[in-house]
């Protein structure tokens, strides 16, 4: 019976995580089509308005279906601690190409259970695209079952590289990319690491090499990743969890080929 109710739970809340990110997406786009606040809340990181009401959005959804469960959102303090069932939340990832008019952002609402991720859900607004994931049962891309490319040649790869905020970690990232892009067929950068983790999920991208993601950057996308067959790891090749900040996430073809080569490029010298 126990074995029953979880699995209820479980299914409740991948349609309710779907929903939330939905909602945050319709907020952001009903936002956008007025003139967008922005707030400055360190160097080269904004919240505007749209970020405040994808949240809200999000957070009505999760608060109506589970409201004992914490949450934890990039633009909010976290509410109800840390209890075992979390909500981990990115309003929209990808603020500046949001504010800018660039279509590369994505919301992305993931439920955890202590350390072990259950459902994700990454949402395009721009494209109506929702990427989801079930823990043991797929990934899917509207509804229809994702896998993550086949790719085993590094020279067929295309990789992406993520920049943090943080310029000496984003001269240190150039600084691998410059050994490593070289070796693979090109580079991509979106500017949503949720985004770019779900287009590896779904084989439009093998890689994704970023050195410093919060928990709610990558939550979701993580889930989709490894549900669709891919592989979400830090730089010593163990599994992502919510205290990895440096992370390559890869079809599994290339990802042990591109942790060595990473790792090689980002030695001492």
């Amino acid at each position: 019976m126990i074995e029953i109710d979880e699995q209820v739970l479980l299914r409740q809340a991948y349609h309710t995580a779907m929903a939330a990110a939905m909602a945050g997406g319709r907020a952001a786009l009903r936002i956008r089509l007025s003139p967008l606040t922005r707030t400055i809340k360190a160097p080269r990181d904004i919240v505007t308005g749209g970020d405040l009401a994808a949240q809200e959005a999000i957070l009505t959804e999760i608060r109506g279906a589970f409201p004992s469960h914490g949450i934890l959102s990039e633009e909010a303090s976290a509410e109800n601690g840390r209890p075992p069932f979390c909500w981990v939340v990115d309003p929209i990832d990808g603020t500046t190409n949001y504010y800018r008019g660039l279509p590369f952002y994505s919301i992305s609402v993931a439920l955890a259970c202590e350390d072990e991720l259950l459902v994700g859900a990454v949402y395009d607004p721009s494209r109506n695209e929702m990427f989801s994931g079930l823990h043991g049962g797929g990934a899917f891309l509207n509804g229809e079952a994702i896998h993550a490319a086949e790719t085993e040649a590094l020279g067929d790869c295309v990789f992406s590289l993520g920049l943090p905020y943080d310029v000496g970690d984003t001269c240190r990232m150039l600084d691998a990319g410059r050994q490593v892009i070289p070796l693979c067929a090109c580079n991509r950068t979106l500017g949503s690491a949720a985004l770019a983790l779900s287009y590896i999920a779904c084989g439009r991208l093998d890689a994704y090499l970023h050195p410093y993601l919060h928990p709610w950057d990558a939550a979701a996308g993580a889930l989709i990743l490894r549900e669709a067959g891919g592989i979400m790891s830090d730089l010593e090749g163990r599994d992502w969890d919510f205290r990895t900040k440096e992370c390559l996430g890869a079809s599994p073809g290339v990802h042990a080929e591109l942790l060595h080569r990473v790792r090689l490029a980002l030695r001492p010298r």
